[in-house]
């Protein structure tokens, strides 16, 4: 095992994909609301930061997913409702 894979996996093993996937929807809650929240009195770059950590998180999901590590479900759906 390469060093690199080792570091990798050790990412992919300590992410609690469920939890991400949690945390996630609440950023995306928070700036991409219909128009009946007040977007939590976020400024416009406080909205665009959090919109880039979120698409930065999708990416990683991506990856880890094309790479096999985990599965879509595993990375992208379940029980989280």
């Amino acid at each position: 095992m390469t060093k690199d894979f080792k570091f990798v996996k050790g990412i992919v093993d300590g992410t609690d994909w469920k939890l991400l996937r949690r945390q996630k929807m609440t950023l995306i809650n928070m700036v991409w609301s219909d128009g009946s929240q007040d977007r939590h009195s976020l400024s416009s770059r406080q909205v665009e930061n959090i919109k880039e950590i979120v698409n930065w998180v999708e990416s990683i999901q991506d990856l880890i997913v094309d790479l096999k590590y985990r599965t879509e479900n595993e990375v992208f759906a379940g029980d989280d409702e």
